[in-house]
């Protein structure tokens, strides 16, 4: 009977001990109210289920997961921020999400989600989340056109969202009600056509568009941000485009009050649609002439001259508060008196 009892106590030694270093492994932190739990490099392949139950984030970043399964978080009923960033997740669940209704950020990045295998309805218990990242994930860009079926109609309240830009995609109608969505960011991107028609289906409201280091990039028609009639930000910096074209694209935005247009480093060699020596004229600057834009950045384009006082024509010059012209190859002698006046 003691023999028994002696290896009972030993058993129950080695399981609280188990359970105390499974929990030890995910950091516990807590800030004021607010209980994070860290669970980097665990080699996790499921969500852990031995976490207190009132963390308000849960990091599960740079592990083993490929996929979540149904009501994986549902214990954890307060989490506001979930990370799941640099796994290997290639498919979600239809009640992958259920029971955390507060969340408010969703981290997918870095993972294997294809745009087209979401399950409809995967975001409906989360419809009250405000930032999404689901970039990174399509590291080779697809040749044949792709439908988008992340089922963003129930995301009414997403303030931004961070996605991939295959080469041909359909961005479906579920985008459209997406009525609070401000900040729309393209991660890795690899379409090379971008029409009049390819962003009919976003939403109107869209405040800030970014599509940063699109290597394959190289037609946009000029009308193709005419639906964004909210825009005050627009970011093409490391696009494969050609100051040539983005300024053209400027067509519908004219007169709009701009707090940044980005337009670094788009400018390469291998555009051979355009000459790679730019030489602004008042031509090419007729559009953003008559925005008002408080940063400007058009460096690292391979300006060589102006023309026609081109650079200093803007109606809006007070607007100014950041031009970024750095690494092209103009010199300024011959309108010095000009320019000095301009930025005074």
């Amino acid at each position: 009977m003691y023999k028994y009892q002696e290896q009972k106590w030993i058993m129950f030694v080695l399981l609280f001990k188990f359970v105390q270093i499974s929990k030890a492994n995910c950091k516990i932190q807590i800030e004021k109210v607010y209980k994070s739990a860290f669970c980097w490099h665990q080699g996790l392949v499921s969500v852990p289920q031995d976490l207190p139950v009132d963390i308000n984030r849960l990091d599960l970043r740079w592990n083993n997961l490929t996929t979540i399964q149904n009501y994986a978080f549902a214990r954890y009923t307060v989490l506001e921020h979930l990370y799941i960033c640099d796994n290997q997740l290639r498919s979600l669940m239809i009640y992958s999400f259920c029971g955390v209704q507060n969340l408010q950020l969703l981290a997918l990045s870095g993972n294997k989600l294809d745009v087209s295998v979401y399950p409809y309805g995967v975001f409906r218990p989360i419809e009250n989340l405000e930032y999404l990242d689901a970039s990174r994930n399509m590291k080779n860009g697809k040749t044949d056109e792709v439908v988008y079926s992340l089922a963003f109609n129930h995301l009414v309240h997403l303030r931004e969202l961070h996605v991939d830009l295959v080469s041909k995609p359909n961005l479906s109608k579920s985008f459209m009600g997406m009525n609070s969505l401000q900040k729309l960011w393209f991660d890795y991107c690899y379409i090379y056509y971008i029409s009049n028609k390819t962003f009919t289906s976003l939403p109107k409201n869209i405040t800030e568009l970014r599509m940063q280091n699109c290597k394959s990039f190289f037609t946009i028609e000029s009308d193709a941000l005419r639906h964004f009639s909210s825009l005050n930000a627009l970011d093409f910096s490391g696009s494969h485009i050609h100051l040539h074209q983005a300024l053209r694209s400027l067509y519908p935005l004219q007169n709009y009050r701009m707090k940044e247009i980005n337009f670094h480093h788009i400018t390469y060699a291998s555009i051979t649609r355009y000459d790679y020596d730019v030489i602004l004229s008042k031509e090419m600057m007729k559009y953003i002439a008559t925005i008002c834009i408080q940063t400007l950045d058009i460096s690292y384009n391979n300006i060589v001259a102006i023309k026609e006082m081109s650079l200093i024509m803007f109606r809006h010059p007070e607007c100014f508060i950041n031009v970024i012209l750095s690494a092209n190859r103009f010199g300024i002698e011959q309108m010095e008196i000009e320019f000095l006046y301009f930025f005074y």
